[in-house]
This record gives structure tokens, C-alpha cells and sequence, in this order.
């Protein structure tokens, strides 16, 4: 992290964020053996917050990269990326509070 950051702001926040995504890492292969509907939408909500910081941060800071592309930068840890998210989703039944609140906050990224 440290020699990919020029700023003690990026340093932070991505090593803050670095635990969630190996959250991410852990669920894929197992190792979270309590994993239920409440922590499975804990952790998209901080997803979602982590994706709100990289773009604020980006405003002051236009080249930093997401810790999460860094993070998940092989072939083995996309892949766990992906089956870890779809293991998550297959926890959490339709809710229109929770989804419709974390969609409305994905749509706020995009401005």
C-alpha cells in the first residue's frame, strides 16, 4: 500500500478497506462459518462505502486507483471476488428496504 499511495489520506483509507476486502476473500473459501443475511448485507453496504470514498477521494486525488482493483488484481482473486459476491446474494432474500436504500445509494456513485 505504501509505495502505491503518495498521501497519508489514501494510506488510511486503503488500508481500512483492505480488511473488507479480505472479508471478501475469507467468505469465498470458507472461512466464515457464521455467514448469515445480516453480515452478508453488512458487507455490501461497506462495499458500497468504499466505492463512495474512492470517488470523493478521487475529486482531490485523480489518480488514485480503487484499493479493490489493487486488491483483486489476480486471475485467482477476481474469481473469488465473484463466487464470494454471488455466495452473499444467495443469503439475502428480497428486501425492498435494504436493496432499494443500497441501490439508491449505488445511483449516488454515479454522478
Amino acid at each position: 500500500m505504501y509505495e502505491k499511495f503518495d498521501s497519508p489520506q489514501l494510506i488510511t483509507f486503503s488500508l481500512g478497506a483492505a480488511s473488507t476486502l479480505q472479508l471478501v476473500i475469507d467468505i469465498e473459501q470458507g472461512r466464515i462459518p457464521n455467514l448469515d443475511a445480516e453480515i452478508g448485507k453488512q458487507i455490501i453496504l461497506d462495499m458500497i462505502n468504499i466505492s463512495y470514498c474512492v470517488r470523493y477521494l478521487q475529486y482531490s486525488h485523480p489518480h488514485f486507483r480503487e484499493p479493490e482493483v489493487l486488491y483483486f488484481n489476480t486471475i485467482d482473486r477476481a474469481y473469488a471476488n465473484r463466487k464470494s459476491q454471488n455466495k452473499i446474494s444467495d443469503y439475502i432474500a428480497w428486501d425492498d428496504d435494504f436493496h432499494y436504500g443500497a441501490d439508491r445509494d449505488c445511483k449516488i456513485l454515479k454522478l
